[in-house]
């Protein structure tokens, strides 16, 4: 069973149960704002097959979020005069697609490879993002364009 346990101390766990408590896959936030996300067993994490994040790891990760969602290279990818390519995740919620296609506009003819999946598909569709990843690296690689590497 799936669920979420509220304990008295602060702590949150969501995730599987079995008879004897937490077990299986799921996430626990302690009072401190530590967590750990993995595997439990017999209601007790199971360090091998999880990780512990500390408070100021998940501060590092808010922050990195933070400045990644600032970035913007409008203003000097035009100035890239080597062979390009773009991968689009053609169901991103994160970055929409237009939002991708706006670089390939910028860009001077690159190769686009489409991939149908979500923000996160490098993960969850290793393999076929994976392929579309290749095709764009060989595209950039195979170019005769002396210039590639800053050769010029």
């Amino acid at each position: 069973a799936k669920g979420v346990l509220k304990l008295a101390n602060g702590d949150v766990y969501e995730g599987h149960f079995a008879a004897n408590g937490r077990h299986g896959l799921g996430e626990c936030t302690y009072a401190d704002g530590s967590q750990f996300v993995g595997e439990w067993r017999d209601d007790k994490p199971d360090t091998d097959a999880g990780k512990w994040v500390g408070v100021s790891e998940i501060e590092d990760l808010a922050e990195a979020g933070r400045e990644l969602s600032r970035f913007d290279s409008r203003g000097w990818i035009t100035g890239i005069d080597v062979p390009s390519a773009v991968v689009v995740t053609t169901r991103d919620r994160l970055v929409p697609p237009s939002a991708q296609l706006q670089l390939v506009d910028l860009l001077n003819d690159p190769l686009v490879v489409e991939v149908e999946g979500d923000h996160d598909a490098s993960a969850a569709m290793a393999t076929e993002f994976n392929s579309a990843l290749r095709k764009a690296i060989d595209h950039i690689t195979s170019s005769n364009d002396t210039r590639i590497g800053g050769v010029a």
